[in-house]
């Protein structure tokens, strides 16, 4: 039976932080006679931002770990941790293992479930299965299934269920049905990502009349402001939103919508006042929402997970030196992709041997890197992905219609002929991409089977750019932005 609840105004969540240092944890919330709160907060697109950043303000996991020991230590009982998603990739301290630091700080937390998103596949499903082993929680997904007979996977949940001060809760996940074409295609070439309302309408038929969940929540990596997502509303009663990395919070048929922006500038956050023998509840709104921006970085850092994560990895190394920009920046798609394109060509041709003739970047950057000095910080917020590179034979026409997906380097030589072959590096993502119907849309008549000329695993994008800043550095020379434009 769908709960009662009273509807109050949305706001984002105003807090205010007066000490300098830790501030001592709070006393508990003391709820009306009767009453329990049942609290969650849902953390998404994190991308592996542990590291305080203190350019863009990325807080870190030590101040998001201590607002949220802060708010278990208001309601220690009551309190339920969620993730969307997207938590493993984008910086060197979690991409160097594949997630597993991440999750290990996950389970210090103590997280009650993850649902997947589609960077958790960025290094394919049999890293999931590893991360899983060490995860204390579950991934979920319902509609993450084999491809093409839709059957369930054993990685994957399509919901769990907790029980706090005598309320169980229902947590299903589900991911976006097209989000498996933003994924390297041959580690989702056996599974898809069905249509999602079916997987919840069953599972809340589940959690609600098989279970006896008194409060049922969706988790999805997908964005909140979607226009469907109202038809998930007479399942539900609260959608917590990921992906598109939003900061959104809205009510759509009395079910709250709430998302969290991106890489931990946000918690986005509900508090149920439950009736603890009718199982009603209310809403308290000043607890509901999502963080204010800047909130979580002025926020104390927690000390213990301070100290773990500076014995876990080298934070110096991520602020060091690698490269300096003259001339301009190199701005994010265009000029920063035909630079690491002239790296990836150099880089081959002296590494390989084949006399490759282009390089392709394409447009997957996530930040622009300004002029002056580079950190390995800021080159892994510009080129946060782990896109290796592959060597393909093309015939010029297939050279040509590959072109339009980013930057070739050096520029097209035309008339092209169409007959002849060529040698092009690029990186794996954007030579097997794939549509919804599963045939390749990046380069026409693409057959991996005989135009594949070599794989160079573990050899990254970004970390060849590193390389040539790192050896331009050594000899006092810079980048030249302007060469790029």
């Amino acid at each position: 039976m769908r709960k009662k609840y009273s509807l109050l105004l949305l706001f984002p969540l105003i807090f205010t932080v007066f000490s300098c240092g830790p501030a001592p944890l709070p006393d508990p919330d003391i709820p009306p006679d009767g009453k329990v709160y049942i609290d969650i907060l849902h953390i998404n697109d994190l991308h592996g931002k542990m590291v305080r950043d203190d350019v863009d303000k990325d807080p870190g996991i030590a101040k998001i770990g201590r607002y949220i020991k802060n708010r278990r230590a208001r309601n220690p009982d009551g309190l339920v941790l969620l993730s969307g998603g997207d938590m493993w990739q984008g910086s060197s301290a979690s991409n160097s293992d594949k997630g597993l630091l991440m999750t290990e700080w996950m389970n210090m937390m103590e997280f009650d479930a993850m649902t997947l998103g589609n960077h958790e596949f960025d290094w394919g499903q049999d890293n999931i299965h590893n991360v899983l082993t060490t995860a204390d929680f579950p991934f979920l997904g319902a509609n993450i299934v084999s491809y093409p007979n839709s059957e369930a996977l054993d990685y994957v949940k399509p919901y769990t269920i907790v029980e706090r001060l005598g309320i169980k809760i229902g947590i299903i996940g589900i991911i976006g049905n097209q989000q498996w074409t933003s994924i390297y295609s041959p580690y989702v070439e056996d599974i898809t990502f069905d249509r999602p309302l079916n997987y919840v309408r069953e599972a809340s038929t589940i959690l609600k009349e098989e279970e006896n969940c008194d409060i049922v929540v969706l988790s999805m990596h997908e964005g909140g402001s979607s226009n469907n997502l109202s038809t998930y509303s007479p399942y539900v009663d609260v959608i917590f939103a990921a992906h598109n990395h939003e900061v959104y919070s809205d009510s759509r048929n009395d079910v709250y919508i709430i998302e969290g922006g991106v890489d931990g500038h946000h918690i986005s956050q509900i508090r149920f006042i439950v009736d603890t023998e009718t199982k009603e509840f209310s809403i308290d709104s000043d607890l509901t929402g999502y963080t204010e921006e800047d909130f979580l970085y002025n926020f104390d850092e927690d000390p213990e997970i301070a100290q773990w994560l500076n014995e876990n990895h080298d934070i110096a190394g991520d602020k060091k030196v690698i490269g300096r920009i003259t001339n301009g920046d190199l701005d994010m798609d265009y000029v920063l992709s035909r630079y690491s394109a002239e790296s990836i060509l150099e880089y081959v041709n002296a590494n390989t041997e084949y006399e490759v003739v282009y390089a392709l970047d394409s447009y997957s950057q996530r930040a622009t890197l300004p002029e002056g000095d580079v950190t390995y910080e800021r080159l892994y917020k510009a080129m946060p992905f782990d896109n290796e590179i592959v060597i393909l034979s093309l015939s010029g026409f297939q050279l040509e219609d590959f072109s339009r997906e980013g930057e070739l380097y050096p520029d097209l030589k035309t008339p092209v002929d169409a007959e002849a072959n060529y040698l092009i590096a690029a990186t794996n993502f954007t030579a097997f991409k794939m549509s919804t119907g599963r045939n390749y849309t990046a380069i026409i008549d693409f057959d991996p089977d005989t135009q594949v000329v070599e794989y160079l695993d573990e050899v990254y994008a970004r970390e060849i750019v590193r390389m040539d800043m790192e050896n331009l550095l050594a000899h006092g020379e810079s980048v030249d932005a302007s060469a790029y434009r």
